[in-house]
């Protein structure tokens, strides 16, 4: 139980670490105080985003066992989240620049380590050997990178299109597609209701950070 509990201190340091700066840069203006620190259109768009995952899972539940109906449930979610997200997010401000992509980033990034702490800490109280594996993959992917600095200093070099490169093969290879052909039999409450939504989370990070 312990090691899994600390095994989730870097989402903690990594929320922290994007928090407290936007914080000390909002002091003294004026205006909504969450407003300064984070982009009110990427905290809606997550909570949309998330919403919208658990009910596209909670209503493919009937057909968890069916490969077929799970795939197309979950590449029609990828595009449709894809699309909301570019229009509501990413160019919901015609005039917005580098600085309001990368706040975006940032905003995001908090907001998905928080999602996973939430997530896998009840885990790690109830099942430790369900939340170990996670933990190890979800934490590293979602705290260690810093999304912003990626977007920041996003070129056409080699370095870039390597980094790009080994960032979507961790996208795919790390899929509940993946997931259910090489560990589970069928897509699991786990894999639907966890799994599903913080790898979505991981590609919106990747979409921003690398693509846009």
């Amino acid at each position: 139980f312990l090691p899994n509990i600390l095994l989730l201190l870097p989402l903690a340091v990594r929320a922290f670490g994007l928090l407290l700066p936007a914080m000390g840069r909002s002091n003294g203006s004026d205006g909504n105080t969450v407003g300064n620190v984070f982009d009110l259109a990427t905290l809606r768009g997550a909570l949309l985003v998330s919403l919208i995952t658990v009910a596209v899972m909670a209503l493919v539940t009937p057909y968890s066992d069916n490969v077929q109906i799970m795939t197309f449930s979950l590449l029609v979610l990828y595009m449709t989240v894809a699309v909301f997200w570019m229009k509501q997010v990413v160019y919901s401000k015609p005039d917005s620049k580098t600085h309001d992509v990368t706040t975006s980033i940032s905003t995001h990034q908090f907001v998905s380590c928080v999602l996973a702490a939430h997530i896998l800490a009840p885990i790690a109280f109830a099942h430790t050997s369900l939340a170990y594996l996670p933990s190890l993959l979800w934490v590293p992917l979602l705290a260690f990178p810093n999304y912003a600095n990626i977007r920041k200093n996003c070129g056409a070099g080699l370095k870039t299109i390597l980094l790009r490169l080994s960032l979507a093969a961790l996208l795919l290879g790390t899929s509940p597609l993946v997931l259910v052909s090489c560990l589970f039999s069928v897509h699991t409450p786990f894999v639907r209701f966890a799994y599903v939504p913080l790898h979505l989370y991981f590609f919106l990070l990747y979409l921003m950070s690398c693509w846009l």
